[in-house]
């Protein structure tokens, strides 16, 4: 219809509202070509039950801006997929906003956002060299994260830029340089080491680790809990439960460590691995006592993460392992990210190479 000299779409007599002036992206009607070329979007949408009035809303209006919008999904902190976020991902989510979205974006329509738009972001972020390759990748990550929350983009199938970086090598230890390293911890510190060596696991599920976890009757070790930063959460990395094999040189450390706990502390749920001051190691304590050693020997740096996890897997790969044990052992939900261990075969390849009959 025309109203007021300006064309209009009247939803008044189907209870959805009154009058739609504008397209899905907040654009008035500039013809009747143009608002008959909306309707019959509109029809199909309604048809297909993918209609939704708010789309169809004025650029501008509060409910659609970038900052409002932002604030709500922050004070939620939920998923898509209604997963509550774990302290260091609302951390993260909050330093990007106020660092980088809220001064690009501040009041814009959402659905106004393009590839254009994002590209321009995309430029605007710092190239830190002290910082890791990712990091504008982590931005643009949370983002997407964010506008994809909403139906009206994600149909919209928008292009993220990425920064793309050479694949790295990740750095790994042998048995022979883990125990180099492992000299120059207190004795007292090295059964949490050691345990990670052995199996593989996270910093977070380490420390999380509690007697609860143990069952020696059947020999393995129960990862239910982890730590994000320094908040203890029941549900590991990637929400899911998993039970590893325990290493039998680790046998005798652990029935130690546990008669030891039983004599001191009758809790049921008390952490397996403790420090000087008898409560779970801090996630800087614990890496600050590995680098202390490592700058010890005339070992290259290598980071407790790649020291531990890494080097378990490219030496369990090394030993001949199938990929597919290795990822339910460290408890991967991709195979394509326990596919990086791969590299560890590179001995084994030389061997082939500089074979002589």
């Amino acid at each position: 219809v025309e109203h007021m000299r300006r064309h209009k779409i009247d939803f008044r007599r189907r209870e959805m509202g009154g009058y739609i002036t504008t397209d899905g992206l907040g654009h008035k009607f500039y013809c009747r070509e143009h608002a008959q070329e909306i309707l019959t979007t509109i029809r199909r949408e309604v048809r297909e039950g993918t209609f939704d009035i708010g789309k169809y809303q004025k650029s501008g209006v509060k409910e659609w801006q970038f900052e409002h919008r932002y604030s709500e999904y922050i004070n939620t902190g939920m998923s898509r997929k209604n997963k509550k976020w774990g302290p260091s991902y609302q951390r993260c989510n909050e330093t990007y906003y106020k660092l980088f979205y809220q001064p690009f974006f501040g009041k814009k329509d959402i659905r106004t956002i393009d590839d254009a738009v994002l590209l321009d972001f995309f430029n605007t972020l710092p190239i830190q060299q002290d910082a890791k390759e990712s990091y504008r990748n982590n931005i643009m990550a949370n983002l997407k994260a964010f506008l994809n929350s909403f139906k009206i983009i994600r149909v919209k199938c928008l292009e993220f830029p990425l920064m793309t970086t050479p694949k790295r090598l990740r750095s790994w230890l042998s048995r022979e340089q883990q125990n180099t390293v492992l000299a120059f911890i207190k004795p007292h510190h090295r059964p949490i080491f050691r345990f990670m060596m052995l199996h593989g696991t996270r910093i977070c599920e380490a420390r999380a680790l509690m007697n609860d976890c143990i069952n020696f009757d059947r020999g393995i070790i129960r990862i239910k809990r982890s730590f994000s930063v320094e908040k203890l959460i029941n549900i590991p990395k990637n929400n899911q439960e998993r039970d590893i094999p325990i290493a039998n040189e680790f046998l005798p450390v652990l029935k130690s460590l546990m008669q030891t706990k039983e004599k001191v502390v009758k809790i049921k749920n008390s952490f397996v691995f403790r420090n000087s001051n008898g409560i779970h190691y801090g996630d800087k304590n614990i890496r600050t006592l590995w680098n202390n050693a490592m700058s010890k020997t005339n070992i290259p740096h290598t980071s407790l993460n790649c020291a531990a996890r890494h080097s378990a897997a490219s030496q369990w790969h090394n030993a001949g392992a199938d990929m597919r044990l290795i990822q339910k052992l460290l408890g991967h939900a991709d195979i394509h990210t326990t596919e990086i261990y791969t590299h560890s075969k590179q001995s084994s390849m030389a061997k082939v190479i500089n074979f002589k009959k």
